[in-house]
């Protein structure tokens, strides 16, 4: 079971990390530090970071907010990385079901 939370500054190596794991280039882009603390401090972006049942942080989502207004959560925007595994399906899916319930 996967278990979100809001990121935090103090989550930005980790994103980074796995940005930065290869083949996620092909998947998501990766930005720098000074844009991830751009993008948390700005109302109009969600990060969340996945949690495994131990708490230990397994990938993330980040989210444009300011697309809620032109498209219904189901289908908003989602860059995602998963860490262990790169299959960017299932993992994605699991992260918009516990973003929109």
């Amino acid at each position: 079971m996967v278990s979100l939370r809001r990121a935090t500054a103090d989550d930005i190596s980790f994103i980074m990390a796995t940005e930065r794991l290869p083949g996620y280039d092909v998947l998501v882009g990766c930005y720098e530090e000074d844009v991830h603390r751009a993008n948390l401090a700005d109302d109009n972006w969600l990060y969340f970071i996945g949690l495994d049942a131990s708490g230990t942080p397994q990938g993330f989502a980040v989210l444009p907010e300011k697309l809620e207004a032109l498209h219904p959560p189901p289908q908003r925007s989602i860059r995602h990385c998963e860490r262990q595994s790169p299959g960017p399906k299932g993992n994605a899916r699991v992260f918009r079901q516990s973003y929109t319930r």
